[in-house]
């Protein structure tokens, strides 16, 4: 499975399968930056996640709605997210 490629992301049931994944930062105004920026690549790719945050914390998921779990293009997301948050 493709899930050993991303690292610390992990597979949840809950509305339906997604991957998630938490960012930790040093501030709130790091993590609104970490936040903006995976905005904006989900908008220049057309691929939307569910991203909560928080004091020093990002919470992302990813989804295919209307595949109604994980794709392969989630995981493709899930890689970029984390050259976001390393780069």
């Amino acid at each position: 499975m493709l899930l050993k490629e991303v690292a610390g992301w992990s597979v949840i049931e809950d509305k339906m399968t997604a991957l998630k994944k938490q960012f930790d930062f040093p501030t709130f105004a790091a993590a609104m930056v970490f936040v903006n920026k995976v905005a904006a690549l989900a908008e220049d790719q057309g691929h939307h996640p569910e991203i909560t945050f928080t004091w020093g914390k990002a919470t992302v998921r990813w989804w295919s709605h209307e595949r109604g779990g994980i794709t392969r293009d989630d995981f493709i997301m899930a890689a970029k997210t984390d050259k976001v948050a390393h780069g």
